[in-house]
């Protein structure tokens, strides 16, 4: 009998006679087998599966999952909660029990699993949560592309300082230790561009982290550099394709042969057995070709997934802002036709871009909430180690180098990102601001308040204008790149 069968006739057996600790045999080689991708941080109560999902826990499951991933046997996790919660020990197994599996059906992606004992459905409210889930370091702003958006001025030429690379250990160790994030995202720029990424890869392994890499791909088109990346330990990479075919892609990047060595990346990143998704920028230049982009992701490329993401109004962008711009009034009908042309591919359509809900609400399509994830779910830091608001931001909150990561994760720039007061104060009185916190901050910045004042049918007065301008000057003065 398969070991997945053994357990569901377990299931089945025990709702009818009392629990052993037999039954609890398979937990012990379970949780070893699916450890890479669990992780439990004590100090706000979470179970991350990494890179990115997150279920709050109670007191107890924290000690259960804990106490298992540190290798602890049944016998000791059984002993630890008699002594600490006075249980009787058939009742502390069987919530043993229904606690694993039900972790296990959450890791299966059962969609059954809100029906089981040990998980409450509660409805949508924020919780607090102390450090961020996940994070990203940007190695440089340099890059073999010079894409029309780019919200960094990423170019090949462009001279920015950069760290040396003991100060990137630091960083790296700073946010896996201090920040206590599970997982890391090496990005830029263009971060194959930087000779020591196999060994900051590595690195982060050794750590326990889960390592991702954001790049263009072109690079990864000489098989013998995707195989180093590999052997450092990589697990997944995303990378950014802007169109179907070369006339679209390479007008986008400005760089001519950059669509085909894109591709042959993402082929040889995969037949090394590395987990690939596509993550596009939807812009005008784009936009009549998208749905055979997606055809394309599937047919050639063979994937399962991919993202697409709206414009941020920085860097590039600014240069010719007419030539890129798709706004919040209008993103919804490509988003829809994306969608369902995407279900009739049977491919999955991941949706990055916080929006106006009045606009656009993602869940409308059955996509994941986007809200600005500025200084809370996402640590992001430069290439001379500031902590961003977002990876959009020029300036930061504070340095890692400079201050301890919760001295900066508590200032009071980071508070204002993190609680969302950025948000303009004719938002805050929406019926969708729980979900959608304002959008994107550097959106409204640049494309100003012509489309939320007519959604709204409201204006802020001369007052509001004030304060908020004010208080966003004195307390959080960081902006995007050329604003």
């Amino acid at each position: 009998m398969e070991k997945e069968e053994l357990i569901s006739a377990i299931d089945k057996d025990l709702d009818q006679r009392p629990i052993m600790e037999t039954d609890l045999e398979w937990i012990p080689e379970y949780i070893e087998n699916v450890k890479e991708y669990l992780y439990v941080r004590e100090e706000d109560k979470l179970l991350i599966l990494r890179p990115m999902m997150v279920h709050h826990l109670n007191d107890v499951g924290t000690i259960i999952l804990s106490k298992y991933l540190s290798g602890a046997s049944n016998l000791e996790v059984i002993e630890l909660l008699e002594e600490k919660y006075a249980i009787p020990r058939n009742k502390i197994m069987k919530d043993i029990y229904d606690f694993i599996a039900d972790v296990r059906a959450v890791i299966s992606g059962c969609p059954l699993f809100l029906e089981h004992e040990m998980v409450e459905e509660i409805p949508f409210k924020k919780k607090k949560v102390f450090y961020p889930i996940l994070s990203e370091l940007a190695l440089t702003y340099r890059c073999n592309n010079e894409c029309v958006f780019c919200y960094a001025n990423s170019s090949p030429n462009i001279k920015n300082d950069e760290l040396d690379k003991e100060q990137i250990i630091k960083i790296i160790s700073i946010i896996g230790n201090d920040a206590k994030v599970p997982s890391i995202s090496f990005t830029g720029g263009e971060p194959t561009v930087v000779k020591n990424l196999p060994e900051y890869i590595k690195f982060a392994r050794k750590l326990g982290m889960r390592v991702n890499l954001i790049t263009n791909g072109r690079h990864c088109s000489n098989i013998n550099y995707a195989k180093k990346l590999v052997n450092a330990g990589l697990h997944s990479v995303q990378v950014s394709i802007e169109g179907s075919n070369s006339k679209v892609h390479d007008a986008i990047t400005r760089r001519s042969g950059s669509f085909d060595e894109t591709v042959q990346g993402i082929l040889n990143l995969k037949s090394l057995g590395i987990n690939v998704h596509t993550n596009t920028t939807i812009n005008r230049m784009n936009l009549s070709d998208l749905l055979n982009l997606v055809d394309f992701i599937k047919d050639n490329l063979k994937n399962e997934y991919f993202s697409m993401n709206m414009v941020i109004y920085t860097g590039t962008s600014l240069a010719d802002i007419k030539r890129v711009m798709v706004k919040y009034n209008e993103i919804g009908k490509y988003a829809k036709s994306i969608y369902y042309h995407a279900k009739k591919r049977n491919i999955r359509f991941i949706w990055y871009s916080p929006t106006c809900y009045k606009y656009f609400h993602p869940s409308s399509l059955n996509l994941d909430f986007k809200s600005c994830a500025a200084c809370n779910g996402l640590l992001s830091v430069s290439p001379m180690g500031e902590v961003l608001p977002c990876s959009s931001f020029k300036t930061g909150v504070g340095n890692l180098l400079k201050e301890k990561f919760e001295t900066i994760w508590k200032n009071k720039s980071a508070v204002y990102w993190r609680l969302k007061q950025y948000a303009r104060p004719i938002c805050k009185k929406c019926e969708y601001f729980s979900t959608c916190e304002g959008a994107c901050p550097l959106y409204w910045d640049i494309i100003g308040l012509d489309e939320l004042n007519k959604v709204l049918n409201k204006k802020m007065n001369i007052f509001q204008k004030l304060k908020y301008k004010i208080k966003r000057k004195i307390i959080a003065p960081q902006q995007g790149f050329n604003i």
